[in-house]
């Protein structure tokens, strides 16, 4: 079994999506993932990412941002989102993180422009969509569509599992045999992976200047 150690190798404007039950594991691996980013917008529809330590979104934020210097901000109302997303995608350069999709687009509903530009024309400014969800049958279908990487513990209904395995393969309809186990499907390699657990001890090297990669070595 390949270990966590050198498993990731991730482009910073790639597409990730994250999905799992509350508890499984899924928001420790995008806080672990998201360590060496220095420009990094984070939607919390939530309110549930506190522990990150981000600044609030606001106008120091919004300036750090346009002037293309470091900066890890959240933001938390809908409004403010919404703004942030915005501004990111003008800025450049920037990964943006959704902790619960269908937080900020509700099942049904239409998802604002500007969260489609970043996940279908994103790369064109350096802009990479990150998005975390416990069911995947609510999520916009190009959060999926788009994605570079998928990372899948464990969900409750066959129906989710079954909506990613439209993507990666029927392997995750067997649902991880471990508490915080989970799968890795590489979208560039082809191939579905399996982990017992991600290693809290693991540290990503330093983002290159350009936010290049983000990468486990």
């Amino acid at each position: 079994m390949p270990k966590p150690a050198s498993a990731f190798r991730i482009r910073a404007d790639e597409r990730i999506f994250i999905c799992g039950r509350t508890g499984s594991g899924k928001t420790f691996l995008a806080m672990h993932l998201l360590l060496p980013v220095s420009r990094l917008v984070v939607i919390d529809p939530k309110a549930s990412l506190a522990a990150w330590e981000l600044e609030d979104w606001g106008e120091a934020a919004r300036r750090r941002l346009r002037n293309g210097e470091p900066v890890r901000t959240r933001a938390v109302e809908p409004e403010e989102a919404m703004e942030a997303l915005a501004e990111a995608y003008e800025a450049g350069n920037v990964i943006v993180y959704i902790d619960e999709v269908y937080g900020l687009v509700p099942p049904g509903s239409r998802p604002d422009p500007v969260l489609t530009a970043i996940w279908t024309r994103g790369r064109e400014r350096k802009v990479a969509g990150w998005a975390s969800t416990q069911r995947p049958t609510w999520v916009p279908l190009f959060v999926m569509s788009e994605a570079d990487h998928f990372f899948i513990f464990t969900l409750n209904l066959a129906e989710d599992r079954a909506r990613v395995a439209g993507f990666v393969g029927e392997g995750v309809m067997q649902p991880p045999r471990h508490p915080h186990g989970f799968y890795h499907y590489s979208v560039r390699e082809g191939r579905l992976r399996y982990f017992k657990r991600l290693e809290a001890t693991l540290r990503p090297e330093t983002v290159r200047k350009e936010q290049e990669e983000v990468t486990h070595v």
